[in-house]
């Protein structure tokens, strides 16, 4: 330990010392308070430690006893971090913990993070982030579009992003989930007289087990909970919405080490952005829009009739895709040129139920640039 900061935790241990030696009184409460008032010296000492460990439970102190005069100093750590370029911006896995408490008191204080500051943490620190960015009094608008639009690893994560930018009406997002929906058309052909007639759901769970780490103090560990309909006790909601998204924090002194998060949200994205979308409009959830599924019946009559009700189902389906669009352009949500020529994509999977396959059904072409069949 440096020269320098010796001295200043040894002041800080001398200044609890001095107190504990004066006459104690007999209140309980008195008693507490006091000691409690004592550890701020010290724990702004260890935050300004160059030792990860002693910084955490610097954060650990700054937290259980309430010592909001060190947010700067929190802040100041946060700060620091390096920006990440497609490595950590964290490479040493204590220093890693040691944020992990200093985010935490962050979060539970309420303090104020600069925007472009929980950003940066998201690659590492998404719940952290996400919680940051949705509580931040700046325009977020572009952090979440940027993490909605490029989010491939954390489900939860793209869910709460969309709910917060759902719920601010944000500029562009419209044009974002119109543009990245897929309507999914499942076509079935039947033998005539024979019968015929489909749909989403969300899930989130957890993974990496924490690793206990001898001598440092018990942290606020985030990760991602429930989404949509599956909350479970202990969820704390991170964005609600049709498909609320939640987190959970558990203070242990057990950590995650590298990976931070394993929860895992199976949400299907197409239905969740046609609840985007109706939420946007306005509109009944029970009448949407459009409907992210949809099933198309078909009696087999020939190939030539059954090719014509085949692009009689996609022409309905595109015509839809342009009303919603138009819509959209009335709420002022898309520019003229967006509803001109945004469209969601259209991918048909036909299901052959025709006791025989013979004649085989005839290929569907030529299709539209936004529609595609699939085997």
């Amino acid at each position: 330990m440096p020269r320098a900061a010796f001295r200043l935790c040894a002041c800080g241990l001398l200044a609890i010392a001095a107190a504990l030696a004066q006459p104690a009184p007999s209140d309980p409460a008195i008693i507490v308070a006091n000691l409690e008032k004592q550890t701020g010296p010290l724990a702004q000492t260890w935050l300004h430690n160059p030792d990860p460990r002693l910084q955490a439970w610097g954060a650990y102190l700054v937290l259980r006893d309430r010592h909001t005069e060190a947010i700067p100093d929190l802040l100041a750590i946060e700060a620091g971090l390096p920006q990440a370029e497609g490595a950590a911006m964290v490479a040493d896995s204590d220093q890693y913990d040691a944020l992990l408490g200093v985010l935490d008191a962050l979060i539970q204080f309420g303090a104020e993070v600069p925007a472009a500051d929980a950003q940066r943490l998201y690659p590492e620190f998404p719940v952290q982030s996400l919680i940051l960015l949705s509580r931040s009094q700046e325009d977020t608008t572009p952090a979440l579009l940027a993490i909605f639009q490029s989010e491939q690893r954390w489900r939860a994560a793209w869910l709460a992003a969309g709910n917060i930018l759902v719920q601010r009406r944000a500029e562009g997002f419209a044009a974002v989930v119109l543009a990245s929906l897929t309507v999914h058309a499942q076509v079935m052909v039947f033998d005539p007289n024979a019968g015929g007639g489909m749909g989403g759901s969300a899930f989130c769970g957890f993974g990496l087990k924490p690793q206990p780490k001898a001598g440092w103090p018990p942290l606020g560990v985030y990760e991602f909970g429930g989404c949509g309909d599956r909350a479970v006790p202990g969820d704390t909601l991170l964005a609600g919405g049709t498909d609320p998204a939640y987190y959970r924090r558990q203070v242990r002194a057990g950590y995650l080490s590298g990976d931070q998060s394993g929860g895992a949200c199976n949400a299907d994205q197409d239905l969740v952005r046609q609840h985007f979308l109706t939420a946007l409009l306005n509109a009944s959830p029970e009448e949407p829009p459009l409907r992210a599924h949809v099933s198309h019946s078909i009696t087999w009559q020939g190939p030539d009739t059954y090719s014509s009700d085949v692009a009689a189902f996609i022409a309905a389906q595109q015509q839809l895709f342009a009303q919603l669009a138009q819509r959209l352009r009335q709420q002022s949500l898309l520019s003229e040129t967006e509803a001109a020529t945004l469209r969601p994509k259209l991918q048909l999977r036909v299901w052959d139920r025709r006791a025989s396959p013979d004649p085989a059904l005839p290929a569907l072409a030529p299709l539209p640039e936004n529609v595609t069949v699939e085997p």
